[in-house]
């Protein structure tokens, strides 16, 4: 077994003596990027009579920089050495000797006898913030971007992808017939790429280029959508929507036909639910079901939820729905990190404006027999006030690269238009106070096959390897 204690010739004081030439590298990167460019205090300051010599800096300095960087280099390959010889001696892999390398096995040795072990470094913070469709006057189209920074396989944090704001540029439309209305194609792109990571400017951005198509929550089981008849447009009998259960509730009582206030004017209907204080609504839609929808969901995938909601005119005193997936007994099925796929809406803060909730599920490796998506209230909206909901959809989410995040566009009521845009920004804490001397950050520096295989360290916010072993 490995040992992760701090002693000399452990695993990670080994990786953190390497990390130690890198971290003193960088520094000295950031002392002499300040000496060549600093036009207060560094050498072009004291050339701008002399723009001729002054050229020789700025035409010279990224590669006198970046063969300081050539010590990362040498790093990498004592760190590649050192992790194979270890784990080959402790259990080797296939293809795996004293002098032949199987660094794939060798970091997914690692990271398995880490989970054993319970030893951690610590935890990257990873967010989004999206500036959605409608916040730029030049867009046509008012859909709506969900982002996610967790994988589904085991629900971990996408603790390498990149800070960068990613682009979404909608590259056909309806308008001049070159796409389906409500099912658009988009081009994702990230910032640029620095393929060095040993260079002084590493880390800029993934410089992905990521395609995907929206979301169509008025089809059914088509264009992107697992559901059928969310825009909620047929009805059967009067108030039952079509493809659903009503499970608490009755038609006609708690739950009606709209045909007026409707979020998407091209379908007519949308599904009025009545409060009356007590009854803690809840319907459902089963996957896999001729009676439900025939879509069919897939084990270790991660999905996105869409919905658009309203109020009457007075705001309910009381009221709070979740949106799930359960199996057939209402459990609700969790992923792979013991995560409760569920998410919650206020009732009380809606407006009388149509909004979106999101929320994203990501299914285990072993399915339920029978699963379906479900909406019900744990506490009971007002009585006499009314709510209105149209146009759910439920789709796979696209993973822009390997270890950066998930996205998915869904329709909005006006579709959209080539050319329409929208940001998402990505945030990395990159280790203790924003600094890049953190093991997570180091490996993925060290071991390139760290990115391509999506290999994570086992982290915390209070880990057991220390990053003070980097030095």
């Amino acid at each position: 077994m490995l040992s992760f204690a701090s002693a000399p010739g452990n695993v990670f004081d080994i990786i953190g003596k390497c990390g130690a030439l890198v971290e003193n590298a960088r520094s000295n990167q950031n002392t002499q990027l300040t000496a060549l460019r600093n036009t207060t205090t560094g050498l072009v300051a004291q050339l701008n009579n002399n723009s001729d010599i002054q050229a020789l800096v700025g035409s010279n300095y990224i590669g006198q920089l970046n063969s300081i960087g050539s010590i990362g280099q040498l790093a990498s390959q004592v760190a590649t050495q050192a992790l194979n010889r270890l784990v080959f001696n402790d259990n080797p892999g296939p293809n795996q000797s004293l002098q032949q390398l199987n660094l794939t096995y060798a970091l997914d040795e690692l990271i398995r006898q880490m989970k054993i072990g319970g030893a951690s470094v610590l935890a990257m913070v990873i967010s989004t913030s999206i500036q959605q469709f409608t916040s730029f006057l030049s867009n046509i189209g008012n859909g709506v971007i969900v982002a996610s920074t967790r994988r589904p396989f085991d629900g971990a944090t996408l603790e390498n992808a990149f800070a960068e704001t990613l682009k979404a540029t909608c590259f056909g439309d309806s308008y001049s017939g070159g796409a389906t209305a409500g099912n658009e194609g988009f081009l994702v792109t990230g910032a640029g790429l620095q393929p060095d990571p040993f260079a002084f400017d590493w880390p800029l951005g993934s410089g992905l280029q990521s395609g995907l198509s929206v979301i169509n929550g008025n089809a059914n089981n088509s264009a992107g959508n697992g559901l059928t008849n969310s825009g909620f447009e047929t009805f059967t009998g009067t108030n039952t929507p079509s493809n659903f259960t009503l499970e608490v509730g009755t038609a006609g009582n708690q739950f009606f036909v709209e045909n007026s206030i409707v979020y998407d004017p091209s379908p007519s209907k949308a599904l009025r639910i009545l409060g009356d204080g007590s009854t803690f609504t809840s319907f459902s839609q089963t996957f896999n079901s001729s009676t439900g929808t025939t879509g069919q969901l897939n084990p270790q995938t991660q999905y996105a939820v869409n919905l658009f909601l309203r109020r009457d005119g007075t705001a309910a005193g009381t009221g709070q729905m979740v949106v799930e997936l359960v199996d057939s007994n209402g459990t609700i099925i969790q992923d792979a990190n013991g995560a409760q796929n569920t998410f919650s809406i206020d009732l009380t803060a809606l407006s009388t404006i149509y909004t979106s909730f999101t929320g994203v599920f990501r299914t285990p490796i072993v399915l339920p027999s029978s699963q379906k998506i479900r909406l019900r209230q744990t506490t009971a909206l007002s009585n006499g006030r009314s709510i209105y909901l149209d146009k759910m959809s439920m789709g796979v989410m696209t993973q822009l690269s390997p270890s950066e995040i998930f996205l998915s566009i869904h329709a909005g009521s006006i579709p959209f238009a080539t050319n329409d845009y929208a940001f998402t920004t990505v945030t990395n804490s990159r280790g203790a106070g924003g600094t890049l001397d953190s093991f997570q950050v180091l490996f993925s520096r060290l071991f390139p096959q760290m990115l391509t295989n999506e290999f994570i360290l086992p982290s915390s916010s209070t880990p057991t390897v220390q990053d003070s072993l980097i030095g």
